[in-house]
């Protein structure tokens, strides 16, 4: 219906090293509805289609990383976590990086699509 239902982008691409970083958002009501992570999926192959790279790189505090954290271990990896990194709401919160790995991504891609 024209509604903007949130935002997936690609950032700091990093062509030596063969990585981009990518971030997304979505309005309140359609959070847990699967759209943007549906965007986050075409970003992600659009990406590793044309871009020579190795590995994307996204960022959640810990309270969001539930919403997607179904996708660990197939879809994505954590490869790092900041213990109390982030100060929200009057106290701190965990800071958890994730990659997503182009042959990872290839198979679960060709499985799923």
């Amino acid at each position: 219906d024209g509604r903007p239902i949130g935002l997936v982008s690609a950032f700091e691409p990093d062509f030596r090293n063969r990585f981009f970083s990518i971030a997304a958002c979505s309005v309140d009501e359609l959070e847990t509805s699967g759209l943007v992570l549906e965007g986050v999926a075409l970003l992600v192959t659009y990406l590793f289609e044309n871009f020579d790279l190795r590995k994307i790189y996204a960022e959640s505090l810990e309270r969001n990383y539930a919403q997607f954290a179904m996708g660990e271990g197939r879809l994505f990896e954590i490869e790092g976590r900041m213990r109390e990194h982030e100060y929200i709401d009057g106290r701190y919160e965990d800071f958890v990086l994730l990659a997503i790995y182009r042959e990872s991504w290839r198979e679960q891609h060709e499985r799923i699509f």
